[in-house]
């Protein structure tokens, strides 16, 4: 992935630090409400204030278990 470091919401995950390796698999462990969709954002600086955004729905599971869902992000997703 070009032009890192990729940042998630920061102000929902402040824990979480940016993404900063490319052309590799990252994990990360986000908690989202199980009862309502979460939107995750992700943002980029290309040039000095210049930023991409791309922005992933989590969908509600209503469930009591744990769930894992995978988001590939591939450059062209930013806009």
């Amino acid at each position: 992935m070009e032009y890192t470091p990729v940042h998630l919401n920061s102000y929902i995950y402040p824990h979480l630090e940016s993404i900063e390796i490319t052309n590799s698999e990252i994990n990360r462990t986000l908690y989202t409400d199980k009862n309502t969709d979460t939107q995750i954002n992700f943002k980029r600086e290309t040039t000095p204030n210049v930023f991409e955004n791309y922005s992933v729905i989590v969908p509600a599971s209503n469930t009591i278990e744990s769930i894992n869902f995978s988001i590939n992000i591939e450059n062209s997703d930013f806009n």
